[in-house]
Parts: structure tokens; sequence; C-alpha cells
């Protein structure tokens, strides 16, 4: 028996909340496409492996483990990365999500779900909350929004506790170069140490909502340790342009504007959201949660990263 199933488990946020809830003396197992123990720091965690097309076996590890909590972050988390394989990034989400419910359902085994899904369901806005209807432009948020829509429906017609949590931009150390800020912050490093000259984006102009990924996890437990079931918006409810980012950098390097090259063809997305802030208020009030870590101390983070 274990307290806290996370599917998922190697990405940042898996590994993140593994963490969290070790730190809280709440048991942790693993599960994931690949093999092998899970090493975060120092120590190790137990990591199964899964096969999401079987939601058979998922129901028989459901049924042996027990856990009290079910976290499922499962499924590639890049909305540039849909845009090149649609059906790849829809069906790396879509698939263990459908089977984790499924595995649920039939398990028959007293356990909360979370979801985590992404404020990109709901398309251009300054002011995103629960009940706003979704307006997905990307293949990612696509589906996502159907995955919000068939957590709601297994909820209400087989009485599951499943809690959907609609995640903005949310940063760590664990966070590679294919994300906009540990990319920005690598490239104008290279820059200032001669490595290289300029430095390519698409569009800077695109405002977006950022908090530290740490400070989710938090939210993330108390979601589920709440005792009526529901869906949250997890966000900082502060927009901040790509440029205003890329220009705060820039002056904290000492480098000149012209370092930096926006609107490359290569990044350009025809349906990118001009806007995507959240509305956090309701996820303030009802779990008593708020991030602690603005856009520039995230910066500054990256900026002291050895």
């Amino acid at each position: 028996m274990t307290d806290a199933l996370i599917f998922g488990a190697r990405g940042q946020d898996g590994r993140l909340l593994s963490e969290y809830l070790e730190s809280r003396g709440i048991s942790v197992l693993g599960a994931s496409r690949t093999a092998g123990a899970l090493t975060i720091g120092l120590k190790q965690y137990k990591c199964i492996k899964i096969d999401y097309t079987n939601h058979i076996d998922l129901i028989q590890i459901l049924k042996k483990y027990k856990p009290k909590y079910i976290f499922n972050f499962a499924g590639n988390s890049s909305v540039g990365y849909s845009f090149r394989n649609p059906f790849e990034s829809q069906n790396s989400f879509l698939m263990p999500l459908h089977s984790v419910l499924e595995a649920l359902r039939h398990s028959e085994i007293e356990a909360r779900l979370f979801v985590a899904n992404s404020g990109e369901v709901f398309g251009n806005t300054a002011t995103a909350k629960i009940g706003d209807a979704f307006s997905p432009k990307s293949p990612y948020a696509a589906a996502r929004s159907y995955g919000a829509d068939l957590c709601s429906m297994y909820r209400d017609l087989y009485e599951l506790q499943i809690t959907t949590g609609f995640l903005f931009p949310h940063e760590s150390l664990y966070r590679d170069q294919s994300f906009f800020l540990p990319k920005l912050v690598s490239e104008l490093k290279s820059i200032r140490t001669g490595k290289k000259r300029i430095a390519n984006f698409g569009n800077l102009n695109v405002i977006r909502d950022f908090s530290w990924a740490p400070d989710f996890m938090d939210g993330f437990f108390k979601a589920m340790t709440t005792k009526k079931v529901g869906d949250f918006i997890f966000a900082s409810g502060v927009g901040v342009s790509l440029l205003g980012i890329t220009n705060y950098l820039l002056k904290e390097l000492d480098l000149d504007p012209s370092c930096v090259q926006s609107d490359h063809p290569k990044f350009i997305r025809n349906r990118d959201l001009k806007i995507s802030v959240g509305n956090p208020s309701d996820t303030f009030h009802k779990l008593d949660w708020a991030p602690s870590v603005g856009w520039q101390d995230i910066v500054q983070r990256y900026l002291n990263e050895s």
C-alpha cells in the first residue's frame, strides 16, 4: 500500500511533487513509460514501468498499491511540439488519461485523482477562470480541452473524486531549453561570454503568466485534501510580455538589444495565443494558496544556476 501514486513521475511536476510529498512523510510510488528507479538529487524513488495502452494492468496496479492520492502528469508538455507532431502530442496525453480514468472506475478503490491540465484550453484571455468556455488554438490545447471534459464526465457519471488543475506556465530548474525562459537565459548567457552573437526567437509580444513550479505543489496537495472536490486555476494572475522579460534580462546582463532577433520564421506559430493569463482568485480563496515567486525572481534563479 502507498499513499500517493504519480503517473508521469519523471517530468518536472512529477519530480517536484515526489520531493514535496516525501518531505511531508507521504509515501510515493512513481509510474512512467520507462523503467528504473527515479533519482532526484541524492534520493531514489521507486518508479514502476507503465503500459498506458493496457488499462487492465493499471487496474491491477491500483488494486495492489491502493493509493489514497493519484496524480496524473503524463503527456508531452510542449505546445510547440504539438504543432509539429499533433498526433503524437495529443496521444501522449489522452491515452494515459483515459486509461487512468478507466482503471480508477473499475478498480473500485477509494482514491482521489488530480489531473494536470493546461491554461492553454481557454485560448486568448487575460482572466481565465473555472467555468469559462474552452477555446483551444493548438493541437496541445485541443487534447487538453477534450481531457477536461472527459474528467468532468467521469466525475459526474461514475461519482469519482477527480480534480482538474488548469496550470499556467510554471518554471523550475528541471525545465529544459525547449521552454522559453531557460532558453532565453541560456542564449543570452552564451552571448555574454562570447560563445555566440545572436539569439533567435519567435513573437516576443505575446503575454504569458509565469509562476515558480515548486509553489504549485502545495496547491496541488491542498486541492486533493479539501473537503469538496472541484477544479482549480493555478497561476499568478500577472501577465508579462516575453519582450518585457527579454529586455529585463538584457539589462541584467548589460547586453545590446540588437543581439536578440524576434519573429524568426522557425519559431513563428500562426495560432499562437496573444495573451494567456489566469484568474486564480477562486483558488486563492478556496485553498488558502498563492504562488510566492514572481517572474523577475524566476529569471534570477535561472541566472544564478551554475
